[in-house]
């Protein structure tokens, strides 16, 4: 990250955006914190590829990656990075308040 350091509630909170539905929740919140904000608009569509595992197969793959990768996220958010997520952080950009 870049010189500004990310203080410990920023972290947690960020960190809280991978949790499933919590990412909705920080995402209203904390929105306006553009490390939160970045975080939780991933963990959001994460959550919405977790939740596909009720579709056998694709979704089943679809799920696992999403978990994996929201794990990564929530290790990065405590470590006070950002991080962009293969293929979901260009949607997630997409995601208006």
């Amino acid at each position: 990250m870049g010189g500004k350091k990310v203080s410990q509630n920023d972290r947690l909170w960020a960190a809280a955006g991978y949790v499933w539905v919590l990412s909705i929740l920080v995402l209203a919140l904390k929105g306006r914190n553009t490390f939160v904000r970045d975080h939780a608009r991933q963990g959001v569509l994460l959550f919405v590829g977790e939740m596909l595992m009720i579709v056998p197969l694709v979704g089943w793959v679809i799920g696992l990656v999403s978990i994996a990768l929201a794990a990564v996220g929530f290790m990065k958010a405590m470590q006070g990075q950002t991080w962009q997520a293969p293929i979901v952080s260009k949607w997630a950009g997409k995601i208006k308040l």
